[in-house]
């Protein structure tokens, strides 16, 4: 599902779910807030049309996350998007900046940041975790 066009050239995204294979290895559900979400995504990623990073709850947990783009220049928005998931299911959110940002993107690629902030609530206990990844670029 797509979202609204920002005036700086993103599309706010939804909040995609995928459902994670049975024995894959996913997190349990932990004794104390700090492990309630955790990235997967690793490494740079590359400025392409959708620009994807994933996480996963340890428990049936509310999410909001916050994506913020940093390029030279005027900054575009932050991007929020919400949603209640599954214990052990893969999320993956995504922002698709427009081709004039991407070739900004591209111009100076060491100076573009994609700053990411995840906030999960339990749903049965309240307790919330939040974890922060800034991710860099590479060509």
């Amino acid at each position: 599902m797509r979202g609204k066009k920002l005036i700086a050239g993103l599309t706010a995204a939804a909040v995609l779910a995928f459902a994670a294979p049975a024995g894959a290895g996913e997190p349990q559900a932990g004794t104390s807030a700090e492990d309630l979400v955790r990235y997967l995504t690793k490494g740079k990623l590359r400025p392409k049309k959708r620009i994807i990073y994933r996480f996963v709850c340890a428990v049936d947990c509310q999410v909001t996350v916050t994506s913020k783009l940093q390029v030279k220049g005027p900054d575009p928005p932050a991007l929020i998007n919400t949603g209640a998931f599954a214990a052990g299911e893969v999320i993956a959110a995504s922002v698709e900046p427009n081709k004039p940002l991407r070739n900004a993107m591209k111009a100076d690629i060491g100076a573009v940041r994609l700053k990411t902030t995840v906030r999960a609530t339990d749903i049965g206990t309240g307790e919330s975790d939040t974890d922060k990844r800034t991710y860099r670029f590479k060509k």
